[in-house]
């Protein structure tokens, strides 16, 4: 300190300090210039020169350096209780760490097979919608097909005829143009089945005999399996053969009938003026004969009916022949009344004709 030129500074109470381990600043330039002299040396040779440039060998250094202590290795301190805390929080930290990805991976894992299972359960959803719709149309398919089928099919009734000792199950289904079956329908099949003409039957249900043919039997209160009661006898085999010549009858009756409505109709066709002028006379004479072929014909018809001799125990045949004899006169005083306006027609033609050349 002398020799670096500096005043020594009083300490006061502190404590003198030890020996100053750095090497003078001469020593440490020859060094630095030792250096520069060995660096064109090859590098065997840079340590020896560098012992000779300093005046002692390797050996000797240490001694030479007088206060400068040898290096000692340091001790490793134990760790204390604190870096033990530390080191244990960082392994707590690193446990948790782990537990907690393994609890987000089996999140994760457990999130996709829920959304499997959701996946799956909502196809299985759309399937069973798809099943369920199908079989709801085919079932309103079905039960449309049945109600067209039972709008379709007529209905029937059951019933059970009984007859003196005899029984008929009977199934009664509606004519054309009955929505629903009707007592007539009853009694024309009851005919068929037993025998018993149709004006000398007497059906009996619950007490109160049919009389209205036109009454449909639900309006009665019938229902399928219902019983009726018939009376009446069957007819023998000689009335069977006068009721079969007054329906012939009959028909020719209805034929006539038709022909006459359409002479009918051709003179209110004359007299509404369809037909020129010229040829109305014509026209009338025409009529003038069919109608009395019409009229003659149906005397022939009641001459047939009054040459039949019903004995007096054929009841259904004498009241048949009466009810024909009365339409066949119904249907004479019609030819009548037409022609008698035929000859109305043929004198109004006259009378013009007659007047034009005046």
């Amino acid at each position: 300190l002398a020799d670096r030129g500096g005043a020594r500074r009083p300490r006061g109470d502190q404590e003198p300090l030890g020996p100053r381990l750095r090497a003078p600043r001469s020593a440490r330039e020859t060094r630095q210039s030792e250096s520069r002299a060995e660096r064109g040396l090859p590098p065997s040779q840079r340590s020896s020169v560098r012992s000779a440039a300093s005046g002692h060998d390797r050996s000797t250094r240490g001694a030479a350096s007088g206060a400068c202590k040898p290096r000692v290795k340091k001790k490793v301190r134990p760790r204390s209780s604190q870096s033990e805390k530390v080191a244990h929080s960082k392994e707590l930290t690193r446990s948790k760490k782990l537990t907690r990805s393994k609890k987000v991976t089996g999140t994760q894992e457990a999130t996709q097979v829920e959304e499997v299972t959701t996946i799956e359960e909502a196809t299985q959803t759309e399937e069973i919608t798809v099943a369920e719709e199908v079989t709801q149309t085919e079932n309103m398919a079905q039960t449309e097909e049945m109600v067209q089928t039972e709008e379709m099919e007529p209905p029937t009734l059951s019933v059970v005829v009984t007859h003196s000792n005899e029984r008929y199950d009977l199934l009664v289904t509606p004519q054309q143009g009955n929505s629903e079956p009707i007592v007539q329908d009853l009694a024309q099949l009851v005919e068929e089945a037993t025998g018993v003409p149709l004006p000398f039957q007497k059906l009996i249900f619950k007490g109160k005999s049919l009389k209205e043919m036109e009454t449909p039997l639900s309006a009665l209160g019938m229902q399928n399996g219902c019983r009726v009661m018939l009376i009446g006898e069957k007819s023998n085999p000689e009335e069977e053969a006068e009721l079969k010549k007054l329906k012939d009858l009959e028909v020719s009756v209805e034929k006539t009938a038709n022909h006459l409505e359409e002479l009918n109709k051709e003179l209110s066709d004359i007299q509404q003026g369809f037909l020129a002028k010229e040829l109305q006379a014509e026209a009338l004479c025409r009529l003038d004969r069919k109608i009395k072929a019409t009229i003659e014909q149906f005397m022939k018809i009641l001459e047939e009916i009054d040459t039949m001799v019903l004995p007096e125990n054929f009841k259904d045949s004498r009241l048949k022949r009466k009810n024909l004899v009365k339409k066949v006169q119904v249907f004479l005083a019609e030819c009548d009344t037409v022609e008698q306006y035929i000859c109305q027609e043929t004198e109004r033609l006259q009378s013009t004709n007659l007047a034009l050349p005046e």
